[in-house]
């Protein structure tokens, strides 16, 4: 009988090697290696960035103002001056949707989804749309005209701009299209907003300006009007007092404007006076009177579009007036300072600084009291008009 034993051996031991290889034992298996972790891959193509520039007119931002002063009061026609500015403008954006941009252009805040996870950058954009590069300095001028009639010295309020160019930024990503108001700086611009015209007479000698008319409240602390018939319109208008006075056409009347006075010392008044137009001759007054005895004098400038004279005015004798000089010449087109003293017993009148020439000399009443220093009476025929303006009022006192 052979002996089969070392086969049945060799068979047992290559069915265990077979087990091994294919896993071993069921119940305890080799570990298997970790897993893979599986992450959101964004996607490769960036952002299509995009500026849709507004229909609407580029956005009118006031920034500072300033004022320019052209003199033109010894000319005799029109000035016409060009004024230049300049600035250096940084064409950079604002955005909205609380979204910032960096000097670079590269767009910073809350941005929605996938946009997140990416730079979004304007800078290629705006060079594309506008042919700039983005946070570029650019150094620009305007100029802007001025004209000052003649004998006037004009002040002009220039108004400074900052222009900005409205629109969308249009950023698709992702399958997602969003879309953002943008404000992108362009440039400035000047305007002239509004003028004043002040005197061409400086403050004369031993005179402290009184009233330049710079608010309207003058006309309740300083002056008093005297007007029963109604004649006249006037208020303080670009630092000037303007009036208006029109006369029925079958009566011969006046009106006063009274200078409020602050006390007893004044002894002289000057001021800037200019007629528009006139059917009749403005009448500046002034007046004295004894409140004792009613003796009172009264004296006029009387001012036409081309001349000057002195008179003496008798209010008490039916407004009778008296002429104390010959008519002297001026020139039209500017105001003119007007002055009128009194030294120790005589009045004097001044214009342009010229004393007028007289038939005789005015003196004051007996008791010396100054009640009314100064203006105002409008004297002038029937269905007359007065149109003019005072701008600056200024006295001497003791």
């Amino acid at each position: 009988m052979k002996n089969h034993t070392p086969h049945f051996l060799l068979v047992i031991l290559l069915a265990v090697a077979l087990f091994a290889a294919c896993g071993g034992n069921a119940a305890s298996p080799e570990p298997a290696p970790d897993a893979v972790t599986a992450t959101a891959v964004p996607p490769t193509n960036p952002p299509l960035i995009e500026l849709v520039p507004s229909d609407a007119p580029l956005e009118k931002r006031p920034s500072f103002s300033e004022e320019v002063t052209q003199n033109n009061c010894n000319g005799d026609n029109p000035l016409t001056q060009s004024i230049s500015r300049s600035q250096t403008v940084s064409s950079v954006m604002e955005l909205g949707g609380g979204l910032t941009v960096s000097q670079e252009g590269t767009v910073g805040g809350q941005l929605p989804g996938e946009l997140a996870k990416v730079e979004v950058s304007v800078g290629t954009a705006v060079n594309v749309t506008f042919g700039i590069t983005y946070g570029q300095e650019e150094t620009l001028s305007r100029d802007l005209p001025l004209e000052t009639p003649p004998g006037t010295k004009r002040v002009f309020t220039i108004q400074y701009y900052d222009l900005w160019q409205p629109g969308t930024l249009r950023i698709t990503f992702a399958g997602e299209t969003y879309d953002y108001p943008y404000s992108l700086r362009r440039g400035f611009a000047i305007e002239q907003t509004n003028t004043r015209d002040e005197s061409c007479v400086t403050t004369p000698d031993g005179y402290a300006l009184y009233d330049d008319f710079s608010t309207t409240d003058t006309l309740n602390t300083h002056w008093r009007l005297n007007d029963e018939q109604g004649l006249c319109e006037m208020g303080v208008i670009d630092g000037r007092l303007q009036f208006t006075c029109t006369n029925s056409a079958d009566q011969d009347q006046g009106a006063a404007l009274h200078l409020i006075q602050l006390n007893s010392s004044i002894k002289g008044i000057a001021m800037t006076v200019q007629v528009d137009q006139m059917g009749g001759p403005f009448q500046l007054t002034t007046r004295w009177q004894c409140p004792d005895s009613g003796e009172e004098r009264g004296y006029h400038l009387e001012l036409a579009t081309d001349f000057v004279r002195a008179l003496e005015f008798f209010p008490l004798e039916d407004w009778r007036t008296e002429a104390l000089s010959t008519e002297t010449a001026v020139a039209t087109s500017q105001p003119h300072l007007l002055t009128i003293e009194r030294p120790p017993d005589s009045i004097t009148f001044l214009v342009d600084g010229v004393p007028l020439t007289l038939s005789q000399t005015p003196n004051l009443p007996a008791c010396y009291t100054l009640v009314d220093t100064g203006i105002s009476y409008w004297v002038w025929q029937g269905g007359n008009q007065i149109s003019g303006f005072i701008n600056d009022v200024f006295v001497r006192s003791e």
